[in-house]
């Protein structure tokens, strides 16, 4: 059984017109609550996508780590790049939730190399795709709610 931990980021490119660093991830928040009551290691982040990077290397971020990436319609393009590189830099598994997952499909999982879409109210949902990861079987994700991503086959 693997020993998980979760990092979730709600992350943009910087302007300076618009500073979205200002606002509270509550989601995020309501979300690392559950998980850390469930035993889980979970920290949370808001910012730029450069300090975004310096907090995985902080918080540490490895192949037993899943990153739930917040998605909204400001953000999308800047989602899928960062989740690229965090597959490059740290092979840890990225899901993507958020009201713009409504609109992602195939395309956009095939595009960031997310792991996984994470559709609707993600408390549950995120909490059976982190146990199936700890018990190494990630085929349940397929009879999760919510739940977008490739079968062991490559189908979507």
């Amino acid at each position: 059984m693997n020993t998980i931990n979760l990092r979730l980021m709600l992350i943009h490119r910087g302007t300076r017109t618009h500073s979205i660093t200002q606002i509270e991830p509550i989601g995020l928040l309501s979300l690392a609550e559950m998980m850390t009551g469930q035993g889980i290691d979970t920290a949370v982040f808001s910012g730029e996508l450069l300090k975004g990077l310096e907090f995985l290397n902080t918080t540490g971020c490895s192949r037993n780590t899943v990153v739930g990436l917040y998605c909204d319609y400001e953000n999308q393009s800047a989602v899928e790049s960062f989740s690229r590189v965090i597959k490059e830099r740290f092979g840890a598994v990225v899901l993507v939730g958020g009201p713009q997952t409504v609109g992602l499909g195939e395309a956009f999982l095939r595009a960031s190399r997310a792991d996984g879409i994470v559709r609707g109210e993600g408390e549950y949902s995120l909490l059976a795709a982190l146990r199936a990861l700890e018990e190494e079987r990630r085929e349940r994700w397929e009879t999760i709610p919510g739940m977008c991503s490739f079968t062991k086959g490559g189908a979507y």
